[in-house]
């Protein structure tokens, strides 16, 4: 089964933890604190400390007024017509103030919690790190080393579909994401996609990812990260209801 995995076309580098030269690094000690604390808040609470700390749930979510205090915010949004499910956190902010190191940290920390089901962390330097159709596989890839439980799921895919990587992005991402994650029941599962407004979107394939994942459950939660001023807030707004 290991081998059927291995041969998933996928980008070994974009993960949290490459060693490639223009990884993001995590936030040095006492830093941003403020925003991790809501994001850990967001996930719920087992938190990196303990659920006694800080991020507790006396910790109030960000909102559309408090976020803008500081250069880099956070708003949890929901794709789906279900406002009490808040499957999706943005964080946003201009070029060069931070949000890399916030993902590496919140994909690090929820790795040592048990929580990180994948990560991918696009760069334009990288053409494969750009490519939307290579995040999918990589997703799907990690997700099916992590759990078990969508391990058969994914493989079976490739197995009686072996044209899905030509399919459209929507449904790649509902056979080889959405579907292996409905079978993991057993623990809250972490998504961490940094610089999402590096995907190529020449097809609207970064929109797209905002529509399809509207079906997540509260127990699958994924944090993006943009910049402030790009076509994906748009998609947000009319696709998304901010809480």
């Amino acid at each position: 089964m290991l081998e059927e995995l291995n041969r998933i076309p996928r980008v070994g580098a974009a993960g949290y933890d490459s060693g490639r030269p223009n990884a993001p690094v995590r936030c040095l000690e006492d830093t941003r604190t403020a925003v991790l604390e809501k994001i850990w808040c967001w996930i719920g609470p087992t938190t990196p400390d303990a659920a006694t700390e800080s991020t507790s749930d006396t910790t109030d979510k960000p909102t559309i007024s408090n976020t803008a205090i500081d250069p880099i915010s956070g708003t949890p949004v929901n794709p789906s017509s279900d406002a009490a499910v808040e499957p999706i956190y943005w964080v946003n902010g201009l070029a060069g103030i931070g949000k890399s190191t916030i993902a590496r940290t919140v994909a690090e920390d929820a790795k040592r919690c048990e929580l990180l089901g994948a990560s991918f962390f696009f760069s334009r330097q990288e053409k494969k790190l750009s490519d939307p159709h290579l995040f999918i596989r990589t997703i799907a890839y990690q997700l099916s080393r992590s759990y078990p439980e969508a391990r058969p799921v994914i493989i079976n895919v490739f197995r009686h579909d072996p044209d899905i990587v030509e399919k459209s992005f929507s449904i790649q991402f509902t056979k080889l994401i959405l579907e292996p994650l409905s079978k993991i029941t057993s623990k809250r599962v972490v998504i961490v996609v940094d610089a999402l407004d590096e995907c190529d979107n020449s097809k609207g394939a970064a929109n797209e990812l905002f529509r399809v994942s509207g079906p997540l459950s509260l127990e699958r939660l994924v944090l993006f990260s943009t910049r402030t001023l790009t076509n994906l807030l748009l998609a947000l707004i009319f696709t998304s209801t901010c809480v």
